[in-house]
């Protein structure tokens, strides 16, 4: 952990900008087009591994570590056993998240359950010509896990957070369920997988079917217009099923499904 991604070349990066992933309590301000991030996730059966990576021409946050979210920084949240519902529960959904504020680099978590060990995430900050970057290493025991496995699936979202000096003005996020409320039945699916989807040129790899198993109940949208919806159609110009094509989902090509909100 170093703040530095040269070693994340093999990642598939998910990107965020304004305006579609932008999200403002009353208005967007007028610099919101100038904050953008991307981020990724790699895994061990040890730990998972998060980066983010922020433009953002003013880094602005003072705030005492509970408070961190009043100006930029990165939230995250995971509903470790993916079981939705529209609250927080007891067992197993947790909050955290990282700023470099005015006293120092600082890390903190919201929400967990009663029952979790203390904190053991580390992470390292990295500032460049206006950027930062995030690297965090949150073991398994952080999720109340004993250890990462392929196939597993948790409820997961990330949000950037953005301030100006005048105080927060709004976030740029993959799904709601942090921001505006707290909902974890809205985060997006977390699959953990031994292959990265898309590849390089954009095409499947040959093990597609192994690499993506069944869709799970609740699983409704294919973001990566490569991936065929599970019954073979999509939605014609009068609202009839016709036969899928590449293309039809619309989707960004990060190669994950969301759970609807």
């Amino acid at each position: 952990l170093d703040g530095v991604l040269d070693e994340w070349g093999g990642a598939s990066f998910i990107e965020l900008r304004f305006p579609d992933d932008f999200v403002s309590t009353d208005h967007a301000p007028a610099d919101a087009a100038a904050v953008s991030c991307r981020f990724a996730l790699l895994w061990s059966a040890e730990a998972l591994h998060l980066a983010v990576e922020v433009t953002d021409g003013v880094h602005d946050n003072a705030h005492a570590p509970d408070l961190i979210w009043l100006g930029d920084s990165v939230q995250v949240a995971f509903d470790a056993a993916n079981n939705g519902g529209h609250a927080y529960d007891t067992t197993d959904d947790y909050e955290l998240g990282w700023a470099r504020t005015s006293t120092g680099d600082v890390g903190y978590r919201w929400t967990a359950p009663a029952s979790a060990p203390a904190d053991t995430s580390s992470f390292a900050i990295g500032e460049g010509s206006g950027t930062m970057v995030y690297e965090v290493r949150l073991n398994a025991a952080d999720l109340g896990l004993a250890a990462f496995a392929e196939g597993a699936l948790m409820g997961f979202t990330l949000l950037v957070n953005n301030a100006n000096g005048e105080g927060r003005e709004g976030w740029i996020e993959w799904t709601p369920g942090v921001g505006s409320f707290k909902d974890p039945a809205a985060f997006g699916l977390l699959r953990l997988v031994t292959e990265i989807i898309p590849e390089p040129d954009g095409e499947l790899p040959d093990a597609a079917d192994d690499v993506l198993p069944d869709v799970p109940d609740g699983v409704s949208e294919f973001i990566d217009d490569t991936i065929p919806p599970p019954d073979g159609t999509s939605d014609g110009a009068d609202g009839a099923d016709v036969p899928w094509e590449p293309g039809d989902g619309g989707g960004d090509g990060c190669g994950c499904v969301l759970v609807p909100s």
